[in-house]
């Protein structure tokens, strides 16, 4: 009952009622809560044990704005994992439960200080997620066992003792990046494979053997504070420049930094004032059009379609033509579509707002060294003549439209994750190569042309789930493997051997859209898949799901489905057809059939 009252308050403490809740039929249904995350299109949103009780809990990116109440989970003892990352929660954020090993809070709007003994008995936390909100005042000691710590882009401020972290010895990755932290930098945890401590304000000198001990480290960022003195002799374990910075500080002497970040090191005289940091480049002189030299005439060759000879209208070609200093290395043999992609990638910046990492964009380097000082990931990879072949700009605040040719000319792009921003329009086209893509959360919007995704058949998972898309569905990418649609506005019927065609599919869902008329045949080797949520109706053939014997998970609830559920294949595990019109549900014994209506001419 206890459980069953928190989990009703999370609903009603979150404000626009179902309208903020995309999957507000599924919850507070008359059945126990282990089945209300039922009909999520693309992962489990509760779990619980043989018990009943709730060991999981899964609200990322569910579009939940309000403020919980500090005690919501006090009695929700048995829970393990909670998740309510990527949403618009704030105010101060609830107790955690004892039992808890990973906890993600990121990406919303929690602020306030966090009471210094908050972590005080967490002894099995093990992953902690709390980037990107608004808490402040001094930072707590962490949880005794904890492995992973995400806390950058927060308003933590004042000194760390010297002892802070050498307790953590479980502890191998943290960032506190991008908050306001300062005094001398403590010891690292001794076990820390990757850390990030940049853009605080951290000071003074660090030991010669302060590097000393830690055999494991591989990356280490702790660039934009004011450190000085001499870099420390590095671990053999920081192998490349991808590994370490120490930009912007005070260093007098990097020469132990050879190999990583080291630029803009600065006399200090008066360390009362940190580095300033500059969130958008702009030009140091007034441009005059057109300008001249061997530069400008190398983009002018590779670019000259792209402008006229006053392109101020154009941000990004002003910056690359007036600003930048890049030239392609004298060995490339590809300078054409390097100058290309540098410009695509200028033009990402200035088509969007809300770069928390703009001092690490638009360098006059590689745009494979672009993102050095991000906190978590690596945000761009290339391959080794320079080209892009990984842009992951997730949860990154982005707001804007892109223009729809941008991608163009990233023929080499394999993977592209722009999800959980802003952005807004339409989404431009893919390039050819690609194998992932990931755009979900967004507000993309308008009809996607019928041959969007000819010629794209390299590509095997497609995540376009929680955007504003319209109109009839387009043929699918025809390898695709994995395919979430849910929760747009996809509209129309589906001809009957739509998804026949795509033999690899295994992962689908279609949740929360308009699409109406008779249920299409699903695909031959699906695993899982959801419909639920649509507006489907008809009977089914008794031979539907003959030769589905891949298929564990099914959702068709919330349809107008009627006549009799056929026989279902013996390898489904979970299945509902809740909501529908069935007249015979003898063969759905041991799913949800529950709510089943008399439809009438339906």
């Amino acid at each position: 009952w206890k459980e069953r009252y928190a989990m009703a308050k999370i609903y009603f403490s979150t404000t626009n009622g179902a309208d903020g809740w995309t999957f507000g039929s599924a919850w507070l249904r008359p059945k126990s809560v282990c089945d209300w995350g039922c009909c999520d299109p693309s992962f489990e949103l509760v779990a619980c044990d043989e018990n009943g009780r709730v060991v999981l809990l899964n609200l990322e990116e569910k579009e939940l704005e309000g403020s919980l109440p500090i005690d919501l989970f006090d009695d929700m003892t048995a829970m393990t994992s909670l998740s309510i990352n990527d949403n618009k929660l704030f105010g101060s954020f609830p107790r955690f439960p004892p039992n808890l090993e990973f906890v993600g809070i990121y990406a919303n709007n929690f602020s306030g200080r966090i009471p210094q003994d908050f972590f005080t008995g967490l002894t099995k936390l093990a992953s902690l997620g709390m980037s990107n909100n608004g808490m402040t005042g001094e930072l707590p000691p962490l949880p005794p066992n904890v492995v992973s710590c995400w806390l950058n882009n927060n308003g933590f401020s004042g000194t760390l003792p010297s002892d802070f972290f050498t307790s953590n010895t479980k502890l191998t990755h943290m960032t506190l990046g991008d908050n306001q932290l300062s005094g001398s930098l403590p010891p690292l945890p001794p076990n820390l494979v990757r850390g990030w401590l940049n853009n605080n304000d951290f000071s003074g000198s660090l030991p010669s053997n302060y590097f000393g001990d830690l055999t494991a480290l591989t990356h280490i960022t702790l660039g934009n504070n004011r450190l000085s003195g001499s870099i420390p002799s590095l671990p053999a374990t920081l192998t490349n420049s991808n590994a370490c910075w120490f930009d912007d500080n005070c260093f007098t002497d990097v020469s132990n930094g050879q190999g990583c970040g080291i630029s803009n090191n600065r006399d200090c005289n008066d360390v009362s004032s940190p580095p300033t940091i500059v969130s958008t480049p702009s030009p140091t002189v007034v441009p005059t059009f057109p300008p001249t030299g061997d530069r400008f005439a190398l983009i002018q060759a590779t670019l000259g379609d792209r402008f006229d000879d006053d392109y101020s209208n154009d941000e990004a070609m002003e910056w690359l033509v007036e600003s930048d200093t890049w030239i392609p290395p004298t060995n490339a043999t590809n300078d054409d579509i390097l100058w290309k992609e540098r410009y695509a990638m200028a033009r990402l910046y200035y088509s969007t707002s809300g770069w928390a990492f703009a001092n690490s964009w638009l360098t006059s380097t590689s745009v494979c060294d672009w993102v050095r000082c991000d906190v978590s990931s690596k945000l761009i990879e290339c391959d080794e003549s320079g080209r892009v072949v990984l842009l992951e700009l997730e949860s990154k605040q982005l707001a804007g439209s892109l223009p729809i040719d941008i991608f163009d000319d990233m023929t080499a792009m394999t993977s592209l994750d722009i999800s959980t921003n802003k952005l807004s329009g339409p989404f431009p086209r893919f390039p050819p190569n690609l194998e992932f893509v990931e755009i979900k959360g967004n507000n993309f919007s308008g009809r996607i042309p019928q041959d969007f995704f000819t010629g794209l058949t390299k590509l095997t998972s497609l995540i376009m789930s929680n955007n504003v898309m319209t109109g009839k569905l387009p043929p699918l990418p025809p390898n695709v493997e994995v395919c979430y649609l849910s929760n747009n506005r996809f509209s129309g019927t589906i001809s009957r051997d739509f998804f026949t065609q795509y033999t690899k599919l295994t992962l689908m869902t279609f949740t929360n859209n308009r699409l109406s008329g008779s249920l299409p045949l699903l695909p031959p080797n699906l695993v899982k898949g959801w419909l639920n949520f649509n507006d489907f109706s008809g009977s089914l053939p008794s031979n539907y799901f003959t030769g589905m014997t891949a298929l564990t998970k099914l959702a068709l609830g919330d349809n107008q489905l009627s006549g009799t559920i056929p026989p279902l294949p013996s390898s489904l595990i979970e299945c509902w057809f809740d909501v529908n019109c069935f007249a015979d549900v003898s063969n759905g014994q041991g799913c949800g059939i529950s709510g089943q209506g008399n439809c009438g001419s339906v």
